[in-house]
């Protein structure tokens, strides 16, 4: 058993990968357990194991998940073309939260209980759950217990993909429905949404929709404030000319500054700056980003071009990440949440 289970598995894993494979294990029968109770977890787990029959069947199922973890943490070894897209992309995400799901969805198609499209289109759920909720400024809330909870949904008399699209689309999970996307990306403060390389993410998974030639690589690029951060005199009377006499130009300024559809990718942040619009215009025709070619076809960029913008953003947002099951009534929250989150959102980073 050693030589064929265990030293493999010791093998293929480094440590932390190690401690990391026998939570993932024992959280998905029970979410309360933290990784400093996996120890005494699995112990307690083995204890009711009758006899060495069941302790070898045992580490070969851990020598079978450490196959699949790795697959998690290095999806090119994935075969299976879309499965190894949606395992780059929630790679790339950065939190582990969603291991416990990929874990579990890869062990059912070991064992022959889901197909690979099935599982690509879960995890295509999972990372629509994960940017819906970033657009709409919910990047967080209460999303680790959420996930946990979601491996027992799983169940085999249906598809995996549907048994998680209805479960995260029952009772208060912010899975954000496409009118909720809609109204969102024209007020929330992207800029301030989740965490700072997911939003770029976002931004560069948007671009991929324009199915544009030239590949984005987001760690050659930063967010550029297409309106910039601070103001001058030029910018101040584009902004201006489409206010009405009672309008606050200050607040209307702030509540589209951050917003997604005044923020674009640039490997240009520094030359742009604050430059005129007619400026950032010729250099946005240049670049090889599909999204910044069109917004070089805006004559100026006011509030009428940041808010038009921010629509076809979310259209292209909700064309290609599926929302919640639209036959489940999704749960509003209360009034006075919704105002608290908009105002925690507008509070910067630190």
């Amino acid at each position: 058993v050693y030589e064929t289970s265990w030293k493999p598995l010791q093998d293929r894993l480094t440590n932390d990968q190690l401690e990391l494979l026998f939570w993932l294990d024992i959280v998905r029968t029970d979410d309360a357990i933290t990784q400093r109770d996996t120890y005494q977890s699995q112990v307690a787990r083995m204890q009711a194991l009758a006899g060495e029959a069941d302790v070898e069947a045992d580490v070969a199922r851990f020598n079978r998940l450490s196959e699949l973890l790795q697959l998690i943490l290095k999806p090119s070894r994935e075969h299976d073309p879309g499965v190894q897209l949606r395992l780059r992309r929630l790679s790339a995400w950065g939190t582990t939260t969603v291991y416990p799901m990929l874990l579990h969805l890869l062990e059912r198609r070991s064992l022959g209980l889901s197909t690979n499209p099935e599982i690509a289109q879960a995890m295509l759920i999972l990372e629509s759950y994960l940017v819906r909720r970033v657009l709409i400024g919910r990047a967080t809330a209460n999303l680790n217990r959420v996930l946990l909870r979601a491996v027992p949904e799983i169940r085999d008399d249906e598809p995996a993909d549907v048994s998680l699209r209805r479960y995260l689309s029952t009772g208060r999970k912010f899975f954000a429905t496409d009118e909720q996307v809609r109204s969102s990306v024209k007020t929330t403060a992207f800029y301030y949404s989740g965490r700072s390389p997911q939003r770029k993410l976002v931004l560069t998974w948007l671009e991929d929709t324009y199915s544009s030639k030239e590949p984005v690589d987001p760690a050659q690029c930063t967010i550029e404030h297409i309106m910039p951060q601070t103001l001058t005199p030029t910018w101040r009377a584009m902004l201006r000319a489409g206010f009405t006499a009672d309008e606050n130009f200050s607040e209307v300024y702030e509540s589209l500054l951050h917003t997604l559809g005044n923020l674009t990718l640039t490997g240009h942040n520094a030359s742009l700056g604050n430059k005129p619009f007619s400026f950032k215009r010729t250099a946005f025709a240049k670049s090889g980003l599909q999204m910044n070619m069109e917004i070089a076809e805006a004559p100026e960029w006011n509030r009428e071009a940041i808010l038009r913008r921010a629509e076809r953003l979310a259209e292209r947002a909700i064309a290609y990440w599926p929302g919640p099951d639209p036959d489940i009534e999704v749960e509003a929250a209360p009034e006075l949440w919704g105002l608290l989150n908009q105002v925690l959102a507008e509070i910067p980073a630190g």
